[in-house]
């Protein structure tokens, strides 16, 4: 059994060195709707602790199917204008002078029906692709961010709306974009936009790596939601040195992506501060049966899906017991009267995710996403990558 960590993390404000690996976070516009102390908005994020901020999301509208005009739009009625959530984040910039912010565009809702066809149509088309992309330049512009984050889910993927020919033109939407930045650099005098993506754990071998790698300033690899509600077996949301389930984990598909042609360098660890439930679990063991998702949060309320600090509240209560998984290196916890099963990460877990970061030399980490850590009690799990990975 494992102990319960201390709700607080007591950790001192990290104090930077001006060297060090990227500490990536996403701040998600939607969970501005918490109700209470869930509520999570751009003041609650301590910006000191990252080099990077990304917005997620903005869309892509395409104004209609037949003759398209494919840019960029924002998502809440908020975001834009004086005063919005783009405003904010990018105002952390005047007291963090070493803050990088970005605009992420797309997720995981944008690529379901009914705009699943939007990616994979502006970008089949050289067209298309110049008219996105010279919107997308003046858009960042216009709104003080310095890069754009494509979070297509996933090029190629036809149960995501994808098609084989995305592998080529998504090659040529990061040449041509970062083409056409380094050019209204050079004419603005400002420095060229940053240009990432979001990569999913398993989708190496749909890309062409070595191509992109030359364009992107780095890849947010999201090496989590390997297990969760949808399967029929309990499994863990984020297993880093093998499966107890499977044959995919965190390692190993670090390994295929620096393979493929991605520099190590250019390869940032995504990291959760959340964990996945299921419901039905008879044993407390991994790769046990499940009958589906299982208990939602307080504040998330979403059924399957726990925010680091509704585990801790779950836990503290007493009700479930805490394990740990000597496979995947990382905790789980579960409660027998409920039959609910959770797999989440902790310091533990992290630091260990970390040792990889620094032993693989990869570009440092994220999190997805900043408002599921502990943001009323010091940003635990966030914190302390950042104090390995920044030198504070």
């Amino acid at each position: 059994m494992g102990q319960v960590e201390p709700r607080r993390s007591n950790i001192k404000r990290v104090k930077w060195k001006g060297a060090g690996k990227r500490v990536v976070g996403y701040f998600t516009n939607w969970a501005q709707y918490r109700k209470r102390d869930c509520k999570f908005e751009v003041h609650h994020i301590d910006a000191n602790l990252f080099t990077h901020l990304i917005f997620g999301f903005a869309k892509i509208d395409p104004h209609e199917r037949e003759n398209p005009k494919f840019e960029l739009v924002p998502f809440e009625h908020n975001d834009l204008g004086p005063g919005g959530q783009y405003q904010q984040m990018n105002d952390l910039k005047r007291k963090y002078p070493h803050l990088k912010t970005l605009l992420a565009v797309g997720g995981w809702s944008f690529n379901d029906p009914p705009t699943a066809w939007i990616f994979t149509t502006m970008a089949e088309s050289k067209e298309n692709r110049s008219h996105f992309i010279n919107h997308a330049i003046q858009y960042l512009r216009n709104n003080n961010f310095d890069g754009l984050d494509l979070d297509w889910e996933y090029p190629t993927d036809e149960q995501r709306g994808g098609r084989p020919q995305d592998r080529e033109n998504f090659t040529a939407l990061v040449t041509e974009f970062k083409e056409a930045a380094r050019a209204e650099a050079a004419k603005s005098g400002k420095d060229v936009l940053i240009l990432t993506m979001a990569a999913g754990a398993t989708k190496a071998e749909t890309l062409e790596l070595a191509k992109i790698a030359k364009e992107l300033d780095w890849v947010n690899l999201m090496t989590y939601d390997f297990y969760g509600g949808w399967g029929k077996e309990t499994g863990m949301n984020a297993p880093l040195t093998d499966d107890p389930t499977g044959d995919f984990y965190i390692a190993k598909a670090v390994d295929q992506w620096l393979a493929g042609g991605i520099p190590p360098e250019k390869l940032v660890l995504g990291m959760p501060t959340y964990g996945r439930s299921f419901g039905g679990v008879e044993d407390p063991r991994p790769a046990s049966a499940t009958t589906g998702a299982g208990p939602s949060g307080r504040c998330t309320g979403e059924v399957g899906f726990l925010a680091y600090y509704e585990i801790n509240d779950m836990i503290e209560s007493g009700q479930y017991k805490t394990y740990w998984d000597d496979i995947s290196n990382t905790p789980y916890a579960y409660d027998a009267s409920s039959k609910s099963w959770i797999t989440y990460d902790d310091l533990r877990s992290i630091s260990l995710k970390v040792d990889l970061i620094e032993g693989k030399g990869l570009g440092g980490g994220m999190f997805w996403a900043i408002d599921l850590d502990d943001f009323q009690n010091d940003y635990p799990i966030i914190t302390s990558v950042a104090r390995r990975l920044r030198g504070g």
